[in-house]
């Protein structure tokens, strides 16, 4: 699945090289503002709170998610919105488990509801990923799928 997207797939190679070359170079951008303004220190301390808050983030959602799951069993009719709400949120608890202060801003964009809410709309409003498995057109079993040579036009005598 995740060859299909990069390999001429949903994202060219060039733009995901391209988009990780920059979340780096910003990265060490910030980093070395963020020293200059507040010291080593002080940077590091922060870096290392944002991971703590990312990884206290990610134990709710892993409870939040429990508790759904045993809710969804009872009723599993449950729309897909909240399964795309939740992870989004894991992903902005992960951005901010990582070091660096653009995924922190990242992953504190994430856990904003509004934002995330109107991502999950237009994620869900493209529909699912090429290749995977909710893209696959899941056949009627009522339904037997025939190709043109497998049959022909009887008339009501029985004769072709």
């Amino acid at each position: 699945m995740i060859g299909g997207l990069f390999s001429g797939g949903l994202w060219p190679v060039k733009t995901v090289k391209g988009v990780v070359t920059a979340w780096l170079i910003g990265e060490i951008v910030a980093f070395c503002l963020a020293v200059k303004l507040l010291g080593l220190g002080t940077t590091l301390l922060v870096m290392f709170g944002t991971s703590l808050l990312g990884m206290a983030m990610l134990r709710r959602i892993g409870l939040d998610a429990a508790q759904q799951l045993r809710r969804r069993m009872m009723a599993p009719d449950v729309a897909r919105d909240g399964f795309v709400d939740g992870t989004l949120t894991a992903l902005g608890a992960v951005l901010l488990i990582l070091p660096g202060f653009v995924s922190d801003a990242a992953g504190l964009a994430l856990s904003t509801p509004s934002l995330r809410q109107g991502l999950a709309a237009r994620l869900l409003k493209q529909g699912p990923l090429p290749g995977s498995p909710a893209s696959v057109r899941r056949p009627n079993p009522d339904v037997i799928d025939l190709s043109p040579d497998d049959w022909r036009v009887v008339d009501k005598s029985g004769r072709a």
